[in-house]
């Protein structure tokens, strides 16, 4: 996995090189344009350029980048966003360059809307150096206006961070910048991989700027997934193990109108290696059950109504002798006896917890009665948070970081899932951006958490075990993308496809 580090680290790291180490900030800057400008004309092939220029260090690099881009023969002009004599340091020295190369340099405060806007749609290519990690809040003012001309541009490469974005949590504002190509200083940043941010970065390049070698950076606290980060929770099963060494699952959940969500979560736990699976589920749901998945184990309990009755909990309980992890909510509906039932468990179970789907409703129902728990993982989509939070789900869209900071500090480690899923535990995150379209159909969070349930059945740590289990499902996801495109994959072929990724991966955890 690659760390991430937020702007306030990344600024001390500058800070830290320039007085403990005497690095020259000028150099740093220099550094970080030349390497941008090298890989802005790897990826794009233009005869021009136009870059955009704020007052700060990021126009400072901007003015690197537009001279080492015009060394290498393009036509390159520059807009500021201020009069020149407002750029001070390492900035005003890079800009006095340009002017004794004769690099055309044009005030934006001085421009028409109506010339900007055309000199900014007919520049093949548009360099972002309005605003990088010192900004805060909202574009304002002569920044603002040329974020909004620029909107629309498809060729847009942003310095460090597309404008706007907030680097350390991926939230944007009203106005910001949409870039083809981010080229990120020293170490990416957490907001250029969490939505909404993620969706203005584009392609996103690092460039050392030679922080790298001389080990300035902290320990990261938030990781960016790669996919060979599922090798480490594998299981490598020996001639003697029998099936319990690999892990008991537990999966409560079921009732009249969803029945099919808790056999979707036992067949993703199975795939995903568990040993043993027991299926508690509504006594009118038994034969169903055992005719799609015979291979589980069926614990038939009372219902009341259309849901699980709360006088199961009693059986649910004594279950805990024979299980290594416990999977609450998948199908489980909603009622007084489904509050009381999850909020007994949430107690009493003393065995890793998994609670999803309908299991969340009941949690953010109960929410006063119950503490945090240290080996509990809540597994939400947006909507689901918003409900655990008390807010709306369009704010946990806005805001996924600081959402899951709060959830993962009320309830324990929280998966947020989503196209960028978090996890976190309180003390580090981790980003998984690996999986597909293909995914987003009905029961494919059931399968999920069944997955994610067989690596806490085999003694992975709760946020380890999300992890794993968020990367063999998105990677089912590639997979079938890649052979059959992101149409009609059903629930059931998420958790078919497991085997074969485990296969590969556990070559490769051998080869290495």
């Amino acid at each position: 996995m690659r760390g991430l580090y937020s702007p306030e680290e990344l600024r001390h790291a500058d800070w830290k090189a320039m007085n403990a180490f005497n690095i020259p900030g000028a150099l740093l800057m220099e550094n970080a344009g030349r390497n941008a400008a090298e890989a802005i004309v790897r990826r794009f092939r233009v005869p021009s350029a136009l870059i955009l220029a704020g007052r700060g260090n990021n126009g400072g690099d901007g003015f690197v980048v537009a001279r080492h881009l015009a060394l290498r023969g393009l036509s390159v002009e520059v807009i500021l966003a201020s009069p020149s004599e407002v750029f001070r340091d390492d900035g005003a020295l890079n800009l006095a360059i340009l002017r004794s190369l004769q690099i055309p340099c044009l005030e934006s405060p001085s421009l028409d809307e109506g010339y900007l806007s055309s000199k900014i749609a007919a520049s093949p290519l548009l360099v972002d150096a309005l605003l990088g990690t010192g900004a805060s809040g909202a574009p304002r003012g002569e920044i603002r206006r040329l974020i909004a001309l620029s909107e629309g541009h498809r060729q847009i490469v942003s310095l460090d961070l597309p404008s706007g974005v907030d680097g350390a949590t991926g939230e944007v504002p009203d106005v910001a910048v949409s870039a083809a190509l981010t080229v990120t200083f020293a170490a990416s940043k957490p907001g250029l991989h969490i939505l909404p941010g993620a969706a203005r970065a584009g392609e996103v390049v690092v460039v050392d700027i030679g922080l790298e070698a001389m080990k300035i950076l902290p320990p990261p606290h938030v990781f960016l997934a790669r996919p060979d980060d599922l090798v480490p929770s594998l299981l490598c099963p020996r001639h003697e193990f029998h099936k319990g060494r690999r892990g008991t699952v537990v999966v409560v959940g079921g009732s009249r109108t969803y029945q099919g969500a808790p056999l979707l979560a036992a067949l993703g736990a199975l795939r995903a290696g568990a040993g043993i699976v027991l299926v508690a589920i509504p006594e009118d749901n038994l034969v169903a059950g055992a005719s799609f998945l015979p291979e589980a184990v069926f614990e038939p309990l009372p219902s009341r109504g259309e849901t699980l009755s709360a006088a199961s909990i009693d059986r649910l309980l004594s279950l805990q002798e024979r299980a290594d992890a416990l999977i609450v909510g998948p199908g489980l509906g909603r009622s007084p006896d489904t509050r009381e039932l999850v909020g007994r468990l949430w107690q009493a179970w003393e065995k890793p917890l998994l609670v999803d789907g309908d299991g969340l409703w009941a949690l953010a129902e109960e929410g006063d009665c119950l503490s945090r728990r240290g080996d509990a993982l809540l597994t939400p989509h947006e909507g689901e948070a918003g409900r655990l939070l008390g807010e709306q789900a369009s704010n946990v869209a806005a805001s996924r970081l600081r959402s899951l900071c709060r959830l993962s500090g009320r309830w324990g480690t929280v998966l947020l899932k989503g196209w960028d899923s978090l996890i976190g535990d309180g003390e580090k995150t981790h980003i998984v951006s690996l999986g597909s379209p293909s995914l987003a159909v009905p029961g494919s969070g059931d399968v999920l958490a069944g997955m994610i349930g067989a690596f806490l059945a085999q003694g992975q740590e709760t946020a380890t075990a999300a992890l794993a289990g968020t990367i063999l499902h998105g990677q089912a996801g590639q997979a079938w993308t890649a052979s059959k495109g992101v149409h009609g994959l059903l629930a059931r072929e998420i958790a078919e496809t497991a085997p074969s990724l485990l296969k590969r991966f556990s070559n490769g955890a051998a080869a290495t």
